[in-house]
């Protein structure tokens, strides 16, 4: 039956997902004009991953790197916020310099994080909060800073329930 055909499930669980997001965004907006007084209130969708390569340029510059492996997907968004807030807190650690590297791996179960390049006055403090972000999605975390260079890895778990992509709070 219908019910029971997992094709069809995870067709209609995309479709919640899309237009929650929309609703969200929806509301984001009229929220917006009710603190029209308040004009710092962002009104503008969450970041996620597909806006990496402009955040790099941005911070970076045209010369810093970006390397997707495996199949780009939406992500719950808790994750593919955390996961956006972390490469740009990572970012902050590093000096402007042609060898800035970001790379986001999309596993099954997980997705992967990593930024090297050279390290900046401000690099053990901005790894810091990249690392509580990380820890709050009961993530791993690994980031050195040596001779001048910072790198982290990192890998934010998502879970695959039913064909469904979930975080582990979607869980409890």
């Amino acid at each position: 039956s219908r019910a029971h055909d997992p094709a069809e499930a995870t067709a209609l669980f995309a479709a919640i997902e899309r237009e929650s997001r929309a609703t969200l965004e929806e509301m984001r907006e009229a929220v917006g004009v009710l603190r029209a007084d308040t004009p710092l209130a962002p009104t503008a969708p969450q970041p996620t991953l597909t806006h990496l390569e402009s955040l790099l340029a941005r911070a970076k510059g045209a010369d810093a790197r970006l390397t997707v492996v495996g199949g780009p997907r939406a992500l719950p968004a808790a994750v593919e916020l955390s996961a956006y807030r972390i490469v740009e807190q990572l970012l902050d650690a590093l000096e402007d310099a042609p060898d800035v590297a970001v790379g986001v791996r999309f596993r099954d179960d997980a997705v992967e994080l990593s930024v090297s390049g050279p390290a900046g006055r401000r690099a053990r403090a901005a790894i810091e909060r990249a690392r509580e972000r990380a820890r709050l999605q009961r993530g791993t975390f690994e980031a050195t800073v040596r001779a001048g260079h910072a790198e982290a890895v990192v890998s934010l778990p998502v879970l695959v329930v039913a064909g469904l992509l979930v975080a582990d709070d979607d869980l409890l």
